[in-house]
């Protein structure tokens, strides 16, 4: 019976060794996966640094330069009332300007505008508008409604970039209201995971009821979304790019420089979550292999056998490694911002897994 339950002991432990090899099979092909994913990170920190540094006008040295080809506001009337003899106007953050009141007395001020600095301006609106000696500007709003039959969150001194919502029937709708005034129609559900990782699906949304929503629709844009979800990262770009100031606005005279700048940051933007998503992915495969190698390891160890003792100075040695691995700063790291999605995130990318594939690649000996 001893003898029996001896052969029995072997048996398991050989198994459970031939398992043990085949997960250190699988675990070894992380090392190639990490190479591969560390090239593809060197490859994204030039061009995302380049996109991201052209975009915000940095130099390599992260000073800020002057050369750049971003909007030029005239700052002074930026997120302020602008008085012409009876006339008051607002300038929204992104240079947008557009009437919010024709004469009347305070109380007649639209949602936001009550509390704003006011700036009398001796000129006409024109003069307003007019590129000044420094190059500076001023935007027309875009809204094709008048001033009386525009819905409240048209009226409002705020300056838009945000999404719109509206529930009906249990469906959520939803559009992009641009700085300029125009709406913009998705024609997806933002909610649905096709869209949740846009730049678009991150903006602020604001609420608006039926009767506004049925007012202000008529005049939106649609179609300027139609390649959110191509796999294309650069259509992707450029349909995305609609939800970002200035975009949609076709008299706005913006600088190809800029448009080309902008599309190159959100393309960046969607590689680097791409990467991101890959690297969680290879994670989460070690985690479990991990887990499952722990789980052999321990079975051997426990029911012993005449092959299992051959083994257990190495395992021993295996489980140190990975728990060296584990209580390391860089799986810590791991473990605090794996939900983050910041551009940051690629920096230290693969750094960590390749760290614990070194130290679990000494289980092809056992």
């Amino acid at each position: 019976m001893d003898k029996l339950f001896s052969l029995q002991q072997g048996i398991l432990s050989r198994k459970n060794i031939e398992n043990l090899t085949t997960m250190s099979d699988e675990l070894n092909k992380y090392k190639d996966k990490g190479d591969d994913l560390q090239q593809q990170a060197d490859i994204l920190k030039e061009s995302a640094s380049d996109a991201y540094n052209k975009f915000f006008c940095i130099k390599k040295n992260g000073q800020k330069t002057t050369i750049c080809d971003n909007p030029k506001l005239k700052t002074k009337y930026l997120d302020k009332i602008v008085k012409i003899r009876n006339d008051y106007y607002y300038v929204n953050k992104y240079g947008y300007v557009k009437q919010v009141r024709k004469g009347g007395t305070s109380a007649d001020w639209p949602l936001l505008c009550s509390s704003k600095t006011t700036i009398e301006f001796d000129g006409n609106i024109q003069d307003l508008y007019n590129k000044n000696a420094s190059g500076q500007v001023l935007y027309k709003y875009k809204s094709t409604m008048s001033l009386e039959n525009r819905p409240d969150f048209l009226k409002m001194c705020d300056s838009g970039n945000y999404n719109l919502s509206n529930v009906l029937n249990d469906n959520t709708r939803f559009a992009y209201l641009s700085p300029s005034g125009q709406i913009l129609k998705y024609g997806i559900d933002l909610s649905t995971d096709s869209t949740t990782d846009s730049a678009c699906s991150v903006l602020p949304v604001s609420g608006i009821g039926k009767e506004e929503w049925d007012l202000a629709m008529p005049s939106a844009i649609d179609g300027k979304f139609s390649d959110m979800n191509d796999p294309d990262s650069s259509r992707k770009a450029s349909s995305m790019a609609n939800c970002f100031p200035y975009i949609a606005d076709t008299d706005a005279n913006l600088s190809n420089a800029y448009k080309d700048n902008l599309k190159n940051k959100i393309k960046a933007d969607i590689e680097v979550n791409v990467y991101w998503k890959e690297y969680e992915e290879l994670i989460k495969e070690y985690e479990t292999l991990r887990s499952k190698t722990t789980e052999e390891i321990s079975v051997i160890t426990e029911n012993g056998g005449p092959n299992a003792n051959d083994y257990q100075e190495k395992i021993i040695t295996l489980r140190e490694k990975m728990d060296k691995f584990e209580a390391s700063d860089q799986y810590k790291d791991y473990i605090r911002k794996i939900s983050s999605t910041k551009f940051q995130s690629w920096i230290w990318g693969a750094s960590a897994i390749l760290l614990g594939l070194i130290a679990i690649k000494q289980i092809r000996s056992i």
